[in-house]
């Protein structure tokens, strides 16, 4: 059985093979398609990959204007822009890094540049990157533990979550004696039907609760913004420090 190779109309590479069609009218003729090749693709090596090209490099539509050629096939390698050390990919067989001014080897953070050979640390752009970066960090942070505290007082109407203070007040001044004015509480109690003294109890329970709670909070937002300032920003990795600074502290 003759076989026929085809090939990609665009990018000339090696599809597949696939069973050859004989003239009806003479035995001896193959009906190749356009895009198909009669002689079976040369082997490759890695990083290659066999297409069929004429002499200007194009893909001919017709077998007998070019032939199998081994080029250099990047596809799929992870590279990384010399200019900007953004990761980047090439698309189409053929092509070699040098000629998007890539390279394969990785670029260890935004703050390296491309020297020479190979990507060197740029001191000052690495500390203005980190100041930033600490910035946003930070910000990102302060916003995290505004919203942990704001799910403390979540589903209290704005005007009871106001009398708060007056309460706590009350609660402690009737702690200290229990014929204590104490209008809020007073009249909280007698709409709830408890005693006042007990309302007060439970008063300074719950502020105890939210101070504990709250000072939770309050805490790992100060161990986090102390772990950003001891990040010392002139440091290879600062960024990855920076960067590895998250909330909720753990």
């Amino acid at each position: 059985m003759s076989l026929i190779y085809n090939y990609h109309p665009e990018s000339g590479e090696f599809l597949g093979q696939a069973a050859a069609n004989v003239s009806p009218r003479e035995e001896d003729v193959l009906l190749v398609p356009a895009f198909a090749a009669v002689e079976a693709p040369p082997a490759v090596g890695a990083r290659q990959c066999a297409c069929y090209l004429d002499a200007a490099g194009q893909v001919p539509a017709d077998y007998q204007n070019g032939a199998w050629q081994v080029v250099a096939d990047w596809r799929g390698v992870p590279l990384w822009d010399k200019q900007s050390g953004a990761e980047c990919w090439i698309s189409k067989p053929g092509q070699v890094p040098e000629e998007i001014g890539a390279t394969d080897l990785p670029c260890p953070s935004a703050a390296y540049r491309w020297q020479g050979d190979g990507w060197q640390l740029d001191s000052e752009l690495q500390v203005q990157q980190a100041a930033a970066v600490a910035t946003r960090k930070l910000a990102d942070i302060n916003v995290a533990a505004g919203l942990a505290l704001a799910e403390l007082s979540a589903g209290y109407p704005a005007g009871e979550i106001a009398s708060w203070p007056q309460q706590t007040r009350e609660a402690e001044a009737i702690a200290a004696n229990p014929a204590a004015d104490a209008p809020i509480l007073s009249a909280i109690a007698q709409q709830r039907g408890i005693g006042v003294v007990e309302l007060a109890q439970r008063v300074l329970a719950k502020v105890a609760a939210y101070g504990m709670a709250s000072g939770y909070i309050i805490g790992q937002r100060q161990a986090l913004e102390d772990a950003i300032e001891a990040v010392e920003l002139t440091a290879a990795d600062a960024l990855q420090q920076l960067e590895a600074i998250q909330w909720p502290a753990v």
